[in-house]
C-alpha cells in the first residue's frame, strides 16, 4: 500500500484502516462489542482498561478537548500540584469545562496521589 497521510484523530492502528472501510467496519463492531456489550466488567472498567493502555501510549484517544485538558490537569498533580498552572486551568475553561469540573478534577486526582 503506497504512503496515506494519517489524520490525528484516532490511532494509528484505526487510522489505517480508515481507506478500507470494510476491515474498519469490523474494528468499530468489535470496539463497540467490547466496551459496550454485555459483560461481566462495566462499561466503566472497561472504559478503564482503554485508558490506561491509551494514557501508557501517550495518547487521548477517544477524549474531548475538554477531557484532554482535565486530563492534563489530573496528570500535572500526580506528578507535583504546583504543576497546575493559571495556563492549564484556563486551557480546561476554553475548551468548555466548568468550574464544578474542573475542581471535581483537582479533588478526585488529589484523593488518588
Amino acid at each position: 500500500m503506497s504512503h496515506q497521510p494519517l489524520e490525528a484523530y484516532a490511532p494509528g492502528s484505526i487510522r489505517l484502516l480508515k481507506p478500507r472501510h470494510d476491515p474498519g467496519q469490523s474494528i468499530n463492531k468489535l470496539t463497540q462489542f467490547l466496551l459496550c456489550g454485555s459483560n461481566t466488567l462495566s462499561e466503566a472498567e472497561r472504559e478503564l482498561i482503554a485508558t490506561v493502555v491509551s494514557n501508557g501510549n501517550q495518547s487521548l484517544f477517544s477524549t474531548s478537548k475538554k477531557m484532554q485538558a482535565l486530563l492534563t490537569i489530573a496528570a500535572a498533580i500526580r506528578q507535583n500540584g504546583k504543576r497546575v498552572t493559571p495556563e492549564l486551568i484556563d486551557l480546561a475553561r476554553s475548551a468548555g469545562a466548568t468550574e464544578v469540573e474542573i475542581n471535581d478534577t483537582v479533588l478526585l486526582a488529589v484523593l488518588f496521589v
